[in-house]
């Protein structure tokens, strides 16, 4: 059996490569080839030999299948970024391209489990975010805890409330330290969350912005989104959304008697919010002036607050349910197996077990040698 007639596709050399974040020249290094090798593979000129096609599989820790299969075609919406102006580009390439995986390993979980529908509402905000006003924001976020029948106060479990509505929430490593979140919408809202970010309110402040997205912004074009003013833009608003959706105008003002660091500290456990976002939260609703705002902020740097809060490592985060609990049932029940989940995604199960943000070993067997890789694509 010959590569060519597993028909080596070089554009999934190519998302392989973005995906670990290598470039040709570092891939050709590893490989111990030219970079116009790693070029003329890519673009299908040339085929890699065997002992190459063995050495891509290894230090990309893919299987063969994974670059005989074409990518499986789906509309794929923009991603909605925490920092697309912090991060560089071989950064968001590799986020954007383990999200393709992501989705790929969910479709191949969704053919055998039905999630929620998603009872995301739809309040036909404009196409133009500057159309979108502070009070608006203020409106929705109220609209939508109405709307999903939360009350007034404190939220106890934002991933499960999202999860419940339909949502699906990931929470594993980002790998670097600019991004904070990411998620998009197709008719369901997908949110992944850093597991690098030590801090549960912090995260859970993280879901509540990217709700926002998916709430304000799902019908603003992909290209005004890529604008760099228009980016800002549309980070603020959910920014603002998270602050109104957490934590209410109607509830969580009648809690600040004075608005000093040990007070708004005293309601980090109850409201789950970081004294941060409590602080920008009574500046928002005009219980503080910019001075004392300023000053807060000031004596937050001083005492390190900016960086780690008081709580911070005793408040446990929040861990998504859905996916583990639907892969429990399959594999429990026997409905599918880790070399049939390996088939179907292309991927080994260490891949899959951090886009699910699962724990490590949990699907994870020894990976076999080349000649059964060959054997699972054929």
């Amino acid at each position: 059996m010959t590569l060519e007639s597993l028909k080596f596709q070089g554009s999934r050399l190519r998302e392989a490569r973005e995906a670990r974040a290598l470039s040709q020249v570092a891939l050709a290094d590893l490989l111990g080839v030219s970079n116009s090798s790693i070029s003329q593979y890519e673009s299908g000129a040339q085929f890699p030999s065997a002992e190459i096609m063995a050495r891509i599989c290894e230090r990309l820790n893919l299987p063969a299948h994974f670059f005989t299969s074409p990518r499986p075609r789906r509309d794929q919406p923009p991603l909605f970024w925490r920092a697309l102006t912090a991060a560089n580009k071989t950064t968001r390439e590799s986020h954007e391209r383990r999200y393709n995986w992501f989705r790929d390993v969910i479709s191949a979980i969704t053919e055998y489990v039905e999630f929620p529908p998603s009872n995301f509402p739809d309040f036909a905000t404009p196409a133009d975010p500057n159309q979108i006003s502070e009070e608006n924001i203020e409106d929705f976020a109220s609209q939508l805890r109405k709307y999903w029948g939360l009350g007034d106060g404190p939220i106890s479990n934002i991933i499960w409330l999202i999860e419940n509505q339909g949502g699906v929430v990931v929470r594993g490593e980002m790998g670097d330290s600019k991004s904070d979140a990411y998620s998009d919408w197709d008719g369901r809202c997908y949110i992944f969350l850093g597991a690098d970010k030590e801090s549960s309110v912090r995260s859970r402040f993280d879901a509540g912005h990217e709700i926002g997205h998916a709430i304000l912004h799902k019908n603003v074009p992909e290209s005004i989104r890529r604008q760099p003013s228009i980016h800002r833009l549309l980070e603020t608003q959910a920014h603002r959304f998270a602050g109104a959706f957490l934590l209410p105008a109607s509830s969580f003002p009648t809690e600040i008697y004075t608005p000093s660091l040990q007070s708004l500290l005293h309601l980090k456990p109850r409201w789950r919010a970081s004294v941060g976002a409590m602080i920008m939260r009574v500046r928002q609703l005009g219980l503080i002036d910019e001075d004392r705002h300023r000053q807060l902020m000031i004596q937050m740097s001083r005492r390190g607050w900016n960086r780690k809060e008081p709580l911070d490592d005793t408040l446990e985060h929040e861990k998504p349910r859905l996916l583990r609990r639907s892969l429990d049932l399959l594999l429990e029940r026997g409905i599918i197996s880790q070399e049939e989940l390996t088939r179907r995604t292309h991927l080994w199960p260490t891949d899959v077990e951090k886009l699910l943000g699962l724990p490590p070993g949990y699907l994870s067997e020894p990976i076999p040698p080349f000649s059964l890789q060959l054997r699972l694509s054929s």
